[in-house]
């Protein structure tokens, strides 16, 4: 598919600003990046922004609900059928929900859209692979579009639920978001005497680790953690009221301060981050659900934080060199290497800094060029 001749650019997605999370600011970051690719693009969204950038892209309000139920993804299967008339844009599909209306599209034979591009994520790849008939029409799909996915992690998982046969995709090279950038210019110098802030930034899930964190810092002598503050911010869904209340349990009968946040956005979220000294997140395995990249992980090293992070999924290729990688799983290893952490400033001001170097070499420019250029032109990775 040849798509240097294109000058219109639809991208499909449930989530986009104001709607928080990392899917909603990759979709951001690539409208913004691609408006200044190509001359015109548009995002078919449930809920656009209310104020449009006078260079950015347009918006065109979608009734779908935001989820994968069925009479969801039905309206998404509509819509794709809509864009088989525009034979000119390219269109882009990057989240779970408009995928599976082009998969029932496939299913019952009808067109798609051409010049099709989808961002696959990882996890809807664990959970379609018990639907064979899923797998099969993806098979179809991936011989109809060209396929980009966050990591190479998510690119072997592709190849291993499809079949050696399939063509293997592409990686979109994923960077810091702009937001971050800009606001870790007036990170605020500390004075020694003050606490050491280590920082989780996640949904409050089992999967991210939080009870693990602190159970790690319960394990470290209290003499070094006495002046630790770790900060948790992040939403906590009803399915998971049970977790979040062992997390307060625990944060409650620990003997350095735990603060509970919920989710914090735009400037919040910014303060916190540059008010932090480490970040952490102790990812989990999981068999649902994988940890494909990790945007959070680039926002953090934006402002100089060092990183800890466990061996799963994609998060090794996120971190780069900024970050001491563990074991998942394991709070022994997680508190060995806090406990090194917190006793080496210079060490934590070393890995700080390649995190800054690694946030700054990063480009969403790079990424839509990906998108927007033939393959054998573009700078991948590939496995």
């Amino acid at each position: 598919m040849d798509f240097v001749s294109m000058d219109h650019c639809c991208l499909y997605t449930s989530e986009y600003p104001p709607l928080a999370g990392g899917i909603a600011t990759v979709n951001h970051e690539l409208a913004l990046a691609l408006s200044r690719e190509v001359e015109k693009v548009t995002v078919y969204c449930p809920n656009p922004p209310k104020d449009e950038l006078t260079h950015g892209p347009g918006f065109f309000r979608v009734k779908v609900r935001g989820t994968q139920d069925p009479d969801d993804v039905f309206r998404w299967f509509r819509i794709m059928g809509r864009a088989t008339a525009d034979r000119h844009a390219m269109h882009c599909v990057t989240e779970p929900a408009p995928v599976l209306g082009l998969l029932f599209r496939i299913l019952f034979r009808r067109p798609i859209p051409s010049k099709l591009t989808i961002l696959l994520h990882g996890t809807e790849l664990l959970r379609w692979r018990r639907r064979k008939w899923l797998v099969r029409a993806l098979s179809r799909l991936s011989r109809q579009a060209r396929i980009f996915v966050p990591s190479v992690h998510v690119q072997a998982l592709f190849v291993e639920v499809l079949g050696p046969e399939v063509a293997i995709p592409e990686v979109l090279p994923y960077a810091t978001p702009k937001s971050c950038i800009q606001g870790a210019t007036s990170r605020k110098k500390k004075d020694a005497k003050d606490a050491v802030v280590l920082l989780t930034v996640a949904r409050i899930h089992p999967r991210k680790g939080q009870l693990d964190v602190i159970n790690a810092l319960r394990k470290i002598d209290s003499k070094i953690t006495a002046n630790v503050h770790y900060r948790i911010v992040g939403e906590a869904r009803k399915s998971r009221k049970s977790y979040l209340e062992q997390v307060r349990q625990a944060a409650a009968e620990a003997e350095f301060e735990v603060s509970v946040e919920g989710p914090l956005h735009g400037q919040s979220l910014m303060d916190v981050y540059s008010s932090s000294d480490l970040f952490i997140m102790a990812s989990r395995e999981d068999t649902d659900s994988v940890e494909s990249f990790g945007l959070v992980y680039l926002e953090a090293a934006a402002f100089g934080l060092p990183i800890v992070a466990t061996k799963v999924g994609g998060v090794e290729e996120a971190c780069g060199e900024a970050a001491a990688m563990v074991e998942p799983h394991s709070v022994t290893d997680l508190a060995e290497t806090l406990e090194r952490l917190l006793e080496d400033l210079e060490l934590r001001r070393s890995l700080g800094e390649a995190a800054v170097r690694m946030a700054q070499s990063t480009s969403w420019s790079e990424a839509a060029k990906c998108l927007v250029l033939p393959k054998e032109t573009s700078s991948l990775v590939s496995i």
